[in-house]
């Protein structure tokens, strides 16, 4: 019997890919694989591990632990994954402030529109 597998979508910043992807190996272990498939990658162990980039859920605000295999992430058949540098995930991470922009009444008599502040941080 083979290794089992997950078919996912592995979302980059320029590409897109659809790949089966063994569910027991750790993640870090399949990151560098990634980087390459999606033209994302280095050849440099260093510039192409775990401690560089991660892969989680589309809509997460963080990765899935690099020692996790997909099987323990509860990773499924059909999901979409993000690969991205840490930096962008930390950036995910941090909480977004809203301010009303004054617009013109709608039909109903409601004039405010919310809308993210770049740049703002929680104290």
């Amino acid at each position: 019997m083979g290794e089992r597998t997950t078919r996912v979508t592995v979302r980059g910043a320029q590409a897109d890919i659809d790949v089966d992807l063994p569910n027991a190996v750790p993640i870090q272990d399949l990151l560098p694989v990634l980087l390459m498939a999606l033209a994302m990658g280095t050849g440099n162990p260093t510039l192409d591990s775990a401690e560089v980039w991660g892969l989680g859920k589309l809509g997460a605000t963080q990765p899935l632990a690099p020692q996790m295999t997909l099987m323990a992430a509860q990773v499924f058949d059909g999901e979409e994954l993000r690969l991205q540098d840490m930096a962008a995930w930390r950036q995910s991470q941090q909480p977004q402030r809203t301010v009303p922009q004054a617009i013109e009444p709608d039909e109903h008599g409601l004039g405010v529109r919310w809308q993210p502040v770049e740049g703002w941080q929680e104290f």
